[in-house]
């Protein structure tokens, strides 16, 4: 155990070993050696540059003819909702905490009720 520590400890980390790999049919049926090769015909095979979506199923979709009505928000369910939420859970993807949005007080839930209750040119 003591050797194959001393022996494998200072052996530097060796690169991935990638089998030969066969080029495509439409090219020479050469194969690839190097890694660069290899890796050119594995993104080719399994990242192609170009993706289209398959929209078939979508030509006969109904789509709606009346936009969605927006929810009405009270002060008191925006209250409630923020008195809920646990303090101390890591910030979401914007980065503010649920304790700072407690700390923040009536103040702000007024001002997010004022905001939902205006037209969107209004509340630029």
């Amino acid at each position: 155990m003591a050797k194959w520590r001393r022996q494998s400890s200072n052996a530097h980390a060796q690169p991935p070993k990638i089998s030969s790999v066969k080029r495509d049919e439409l090219e020479d049926s050469s194969m690839a050696i190097t890694f660069k090769d290899k890796a050119e015909i594995l993104q080719r095979r399994f990242f192609p540059l170009s993706l289209k979506a398959d929209t078939e199923d979508m030509k006969h979709a109904m789509h709606p003819q009346e936009a969605i009505g927006a929810i009405s928000v009270t002060e008191e369910s925006m209250t409630m909702l923020i008195v809920r939420l646990p303090s101390d859970k890591a910030p979401g993807a914007n980065g503010v905490s649920n304790r700072f949005l407690k700390m923040l007080g009536p103040a702000f839930v007024k001002a997010m009720t004022g905001l939902e209750s205006q037209e969107p040119a209004e509340a630029l």
